[in-house]
């Protein structure tokens, strides 16, 4: 509902931005939340401890999806923003786009990680998912301190060259490391 919602954006403002130093929006730091306009059209999954007493700070884990049915025949996914997803678009697959995740740093453990991926899994089936995508962030954007890291996915990760998405012109990095 939508007080989850702004909760969930709580706590993703609390990571992103106070816990790993984001620069925030005007808008955004006033109200203390990370939001978007693509916050209206994605469902939320969120891991809730009950042990809290308010109902405000319960969310301690969470993840943004937006499947291709929620944007619609002209809309456009976050990513898009920052990647050439045409290939994923033209192939026709059920669309997951997964964003916005985030665990405070207290719940960062095995079984709340798993109670989101178990979350995933059980949307993908409802929803028939094919293919899921989205944009990762890493902790800088020092290339030679993150080399290890972006040569790993280069080598070991990297999607099949039919749907593989490339990052915008302005954004792209060789990872060939």
């Amino acid at each position: 509902n939508e007080d989850e919602i702004k909760a969930a954006q709580r706590l993703r403002y609390t990571v992103f931005y106070e816990e790993y130093k984001a620069k925030p929006s005007d808008d955004m730091a006033r109200e203390r939340r990370d939001m978007d306009d693509f916050d209206s059209i994605s469902d939320h999954l969120i891991v809730i401890d009950k042990s809290i007493s308010d109902p405000h700070e319960q969310i301690v884990g969470t993840y943004r999806l937006l499947n291709n049915k929620a944007i619609g025949e002209n809309g456009s996914f976050y990513t898009s923003s920052e990647f050439d997803i045409s290939s994923l678009l033209e192939s026709k697959e059920p669309l997951l786009e997964l964003g916005r995740s985030c665990v405070l740093a207290d719940y960062r453990t095995r079984p709340v990680l798993q109670l989101l991926w178990q979350g995933l899994v059980d949307y993908m089936i409802e929803q028939n998912i094919g293919i899921l995508f989205g944009c990762a962030s890493m902790h800088g954007t020092d290339i030679n301190a993150l080399s290890e890291q972006l040569a790993y996915m280069h080598h070991y990760h990297m999607a099949d060259e039919s749907i593989r998405p490339r990052a915008l012109d302005h954004h792209y990095v060789d990872i060939d490391m």
